[in-house]
């Protein structure tokens, strides 16, 4: 949780992942992010980047998180950080689509 002075700014949970889209067994090396949130009035600070890098920092060697199509701020955030869309996608209830976007960590 990056905090500025004293004040959280952003959070993000990542919960191993599971086969099945979550209702199966764990998958080993496979983390999927659940959310990532930074404050409106903290955004372009670079908040969301190092909320990314303490995800990866935990070993996942594959992280997967879903995010509306219409949301280019925050696809613009997940590129930059290596996710690229893995061709998956379905609908909200209100109609929304959201799309699947996949990182596998670089070789050691």
């Amino acid at each position: 949780m990056p905090a500025e002075a004293g004040t959280v700014v952003g959070m993000a949970l990542v919960e191993p992942g599971r086969a099945d889209d979550g209702e199966g067994a764990l998958i080993p090396g496979y983390g999927h992010v659940s959310m990532v949130f930074v404050h409106p009035s903290h955004w372009s600070n670079g908040y969301g980047q190092h909320l990314l890098r303490a995800v990866h920092a935990l070993g996942y060697t594959r992280t997967t998180l879903w995010t509306r199509r219409s949301n280019e701020r925050a696809q613009r955030l997940y590129a930059a950080a290596g996710y690229v869309p893995n061709g998956r996608t379905t609908h909200l209830l209100d109609g929304d689509e959201i799309i699947q976007l996949e990182r596998r960590a670089e070789p050691v």
